[in-house]
């Protein structure tokens, strides 16, 4: 069996972590009090693996028999996925989403969609459950240049409300490149800044969830569907959801009647 295992630099934390990626695709973390702290209290639980370690753990792990390698692409994202995980309290389970997550973001940042759309405008989305139907709008952020990123109002007429300086509620989730020294050492091999992302309820910001998650995904996914030809027409967002971008139905015209021909004078 053969794992890998990888360093999570807690720049701004107390503790140093252990990133370790399991042969049936299980993802941990552990910390300790240094690095050799750590794989010591990683190592009881790997005997009789063949473990893969970064070469930045290479001299830890010739005591422990580890064989220094380079870690694949895959593996730098889910340590990625690992590290914001661990930094928004987002449950293990969550792993796989919170991978689609991270993945998106490494696509959706070099775009830099904000230096081509304008602040002010906005692309209608529906959120389908069932048979119920929400009609809201996503926004490209960063135009100001302080917030990076998009946000996703789940009522389009929040968004309008914003711009004409009027107060309405406003529901959904944004997404933004965040300078974070703990996650800027696992997205710095994809060329991008660290990435937050918040669920929006009654105006106010909360730490995102699942939901949440899934969401911002989706919010992503669609504006690099954008560029392309053979885009899906809607994407799942949860258990039930699906969101899609809005598209103008065009107006059914009746065609004009045949002009009539001039009759010729005798």
């Amino acid at each position: 069996m053969v794992m890998s295992l990888g360093r999570i630099p807690l720049q701004d934390r107390d503790g140093f972590g252990l990133f370790m990626l399991l042969p049936d695709g299980r993802v941990g973390m552990d910390i300790g009090t240094s690095w050799a702290n750590a794989a010591e209290r990683v190592a009881p639980r790997l005997q009789g693996l063949d473990v893969f370690c970064d070469p930045t753990l290479a001299t830890i792990g010739r005591r422990f028999k580890w064989t220094s390698q380079e870690p694949t692409s895959d593996q730098l994202l889910e340590r990625a996925a690992v590290a914001f995980g661990f930094a928004n309290d987002l449950s293990p389970a969550w792993h796989p989403h919170v991978v689609d997550f991270v993945r998106a973001w490494n696509a959706f940042f070099p775009l830099r969609l904000w230096e081509q759309l304008p602040a002010e405008m906005s692309l209608r989305t529906l959120l389908r459950q069932g048979d119920e139907v929400t009609e809201g709008c996503l926004a490209v952020l960063g135009q100001n240049r302080t917030e990076y990123g998009l946000a996703w109002y789940r009522d389009w007429r929040a968004f309008d409300a914003l711009w004409n300086g009027e107060p309405y509620p406003v529901n959904g989730l944004s997404v933004l490149a965040h300078d974070d020294p703990f996650l800027e050492p696992v997205f710095q091999p994809f060329g991008v800044p660290p990435v937050t992302t918040l669920g929006i309820v009654d105006s106010k910001g909360k730490r995102p969830d699942l939901d949440t998650v899934r969401l911002a995904t989706v919010a992503m996914q669609l504006m690099l569907d954008v560029l392309r030809d053979d885009a899906p027409r809607s994407r799942p967002a949860g258990d039930g959801l699906t969101l899609e971008f809005k598209r103008e139905e065009k107006s059914a015209k009746k065609p004009a009647p045949p002009k009539k021909k001039a009759r010729k004078k005798k």
